[in-house]
């Protein structure tokens, strides 16, 4: 299997992962544990509305009976005043021109007024009207039944005033103590009416008169009326509910039972999710496992490969260099000796000495074999790191030299190291690699794993210094019209940012230590863009990656993740200050 066949896996699996996503991401939302109560709501609001309409069928039987009663009291009133007007009228009419001049002690004294109030008394004598009062246009009492009030002034009176100008005017009001004809009565309804004397001629308003009339019998008689109106109201009403409380217990019963299964279904679903989102973790684990283990596995075949290629041309080249330069030598020796004895080479030989510059090329040949070697062991040295890397012969378990890795996965992004002309054709400096190795026991864990783990990391580190490098200077010019001073602005951001990327060298520092509870702490520190908590919290998260498309699906930190915490039972952390950069910290037991 090739390396270019983990892209089509991914996206084989891809849609797959989507799928489960779409289809159990979704939680059902929780019941709320408060059930409705049916027969307590239906209660309050029955028992209150069945309150406020009794007490308004009360309130407008009430009002009604009143105004019947104002109405035809009124029209009683109004009756008995013709009456009196039509007997009095005659002797009240020749009166009333001189009754004017009189004060009030003569107008108490007066015999005609006598009179007229013995002729008034004597007129309602058996009825229920309780006190007559007559008043001249002035308002002032000409005539009363209680004749402590003849002669006050009700000019101000509203009931006066509306009488005299042709209205009639009555209201019914309660009384702890009232002066009537013959006597003093307490605790009655009294109905007073201002009712207009007219003349039989013209049927101009001569006067007003003020009659009160004892309603109490008929007032209550309303209220008596009014209880049973409630009474019964009630008794209809209660029955009504009773009945209603019938259907709505037997509903509010099959609602709870409803509830009841409802709970339980919620239950069973939400196990059902909480399962079915297990499964799509481990769907999701197995995704991003197989898909490392092609990649690992195709990119282990291939390096063993080309390990193996390289080392055998590489063996015959480093093998045959030493004897190489042994003959060389003796062959340089020889022609230096031929030079001493023959003295006088031809014209030929002289020639071609010149031709060749003999002497810079016997001093500059056994450089040269001298750099094939060195070339030469350093292919071994990556070979041999490549090997160290892949480990395909070591998947189980075992000691091992954690260092001894770290070095290896150096020797192999060596070329991500060096300086780089990035994809802004701006050239990021080398790579500054710190190491603070400190003595380390070895370590019982997955060899070929941990490499993997350590070339994840890296890996990402330059990949954030070459983006903060990119960054750093990155100069976007004003869109549309250049405004005034925007070049002088440019042109100062972008001598800052020089200035800056002048000052800034990319680095890498990888600390080693044996912690004092006995683990191994490996500590991979890049002063690159800080990374935000809220990317902190999902780095781990299988697929989640803030690379463009094309660079990364999101895999590499997660497998790292896993390998540390899971095959090896160890921690892995990142911590990203602008104090101490971004850092992922590795801690491994020893065993």
């Amino acid at each position: 299997m090739t390396l270019e066949s983990q892209g089509s896996t991914a996206q084989r699996l891809t849609p797959m992962k989507n799928t489960f996503l779409s289809a159990f991401s979704l939680r059902n939302q929780p019941t709320s544990d408060k059930r409705f109560n049916l027969l307590r709501n239906f209660s309050i609001v029955s028992i209150s509305g069945f309150a406020i309409a009794v007490l308004l069928l009360a309130a407008f039987y009430r009002r009604q009976a009143q105004q019947d009663l104002l109405r035809s009291t009124e029209e009683g009133n109004v009756a008995i005043t013709h009456v009196l007007s039509d007997a009095l009228l005659p002797t009240y009419r020749k009166y009333l021109y001189t009754i004017r001049l009189l004060d009030n002690e003569t107008l108490l004294s007066d015999q005609t007024v006598r009179t007229i109030n013995q002729k008034v008394v004597d007129a309602v004598d058996n009825s229920t009207i309780q006190k007559i009062k007559i008043f001249d246009l002035n308002g002032r009492v000409i005539s009363s039944t209680d004749a402590s009030q003849i002669g006050q002034d009700s000019s101000e009176s509203p009931g006066f005033v509306a009488a005299k100008s042709g209205q009639v005017v009555s209201q019914i009001g309660h009384r702890d103590s009232f002066q009537a004809i013959n006597q003093e009565i307490t605790d009655r309804y009294l109905l007073s009416s201002y009712l207009p004397i007219r003349a039989e001629k013209d049927d101009n308003i001569i006067g007003v008169f003020e009659v009160y009339r004892d309603v109490t019998p008929l007032q209550q008689h309303i209220y008596q009326t009014q209880r049973v109106i409630v009474l019964g109201s009630v008794l209809i009403l209660s029955g009504l509910y009773a009945v209603l409380f019938l259907f709505v217990r037997r509903a509010d019963r099959l609602l709870d039972h409803q509830y009841r299964e409802v709970l339980a279904s919620e239950g069973r679903y939400r196990l059902q999710t909480d399962e079915l989102e297990q499964a799509l973790a481990n769907l999701k684990q197995t995704q991003s496992r197989l898909i490392q283990s092609e990649k690992m596995s195709s990119l282990g075949q291939l390096v063993a490969g080309i390990a193996h290629e390289i080392n055998n041309p590489v063996s015959f080249i480093s093998g045959n260099i030493y004897p190489a330069a042994q003959y060389v030598d003796e062959l340089l020796a020889l022609l230096k000796q031929y030079q001493i004895e023959h003295t006088a080479p031809s014209e030929t030989v002289q020639e071609m000495t010149e031709d060749l510059d003999l002497a810079f090329l016997a001093e500059d040949f056994p450089r040269l074999l001298q750099s094939i070697q060195m070339g030469s062991q350093r292919i071994k040295q990556i070979v041999a790191a490549l090997r160290t890397f892949s480990r395909l012969d070591e998947s189980e378990r075992k000691p091992a030299d954690l260092q001894a890795g770290i070095e290896s996965t150096l020797m192999i992004l060596q070329h991500r190291l060096k300086e780089q002309c990035l994809k802004d054709r701006s050239v990021r400096p080398p790579v500054e690699v710190v190491k603070n190795f400190s003595p380390l026991p070895l370590v019982t864990c997955s060899v070929g794993a941990m490499n993997q783990v350590f070339m994840n990391i890296l890996i990402n580190a330059i990949d954030a210094l070459d983006e903060y490098h990119i960054n750093q200077n990155k100069v976007r010019p004003a869109e549309g019209t250049i405004a005034e001073g925007t070049i002088e602005k440019a042109i100062e951001k972008t001598d800052n940012q020089t200035e800056l990327a002048a000052e800034w060298t990319p680095q890498i520092t990888i600390s080693t230590e044996l912690s004092s509870t006995q683990e191994a702490v490996i500590t991979i520190t890049n002063n690159g863009p800080i990374i935000p908590e809220n990317i902190q919290e999902k780095i781990f998260d299988p697929f989640f990656t803030t690379k463009p498309v094309g660079k990364g699906i999101g895999l590499g930190l997660s497998t790292s993740h896993t390998i540390v915490t899971q095959q090896n039972k160890g921690r892995l952390l990142c911590v990203s200050t602008p104090e101490a950069g971004t850092q992922f910290i590795i801690k491994l037991p020893l065993s």
